[in-house]
């Protein structure tokens, strides 16, 4: 597969939105959206996008902050996997 277009998106930073609510349970991560009655379980490298975006890191400095401890990591991964938080509201882009 290709790289994604993720040009506009480098820059954005995220909010978590007020419908979550979140709970460490071992190595993951629940996230709980209030509203929508619709859980998410993230392991240990969705939990560590997660709380970088909660910190209101960007897409870029998630990235870079995600290939240093994992020299795998795929840039791809990591737009599909927020962009995937950002259709299920559990993330927004702040804009």
């Amino acid at each position: 597969m290709g790289l994604l277009d993720t040009t506009n998106y480098r820059k954005k930073s995220f909010k978590v939105s007020e419908n979550i609510v979140c709970e460490k349970y071992e190595d993951c991560l629940i996230l709980l959206h209030l509203k929508k009655n619709k859980f998410f379980k993230l392991n240990g490298t969705g939990t560590v996008i997660f709380e970088l975006a909660q910190q209101g890191k960007t897409f870029e400095e998630i990235f870079k902050l995600l290939k240093k401890k994992y020299s795998e990591c795929d840039i791809n991964n990591v737009y599909e996997y927020l962009k995937k938080l950002e259709i299920e509201e559990f993330l927004f882009l702040n804009e």
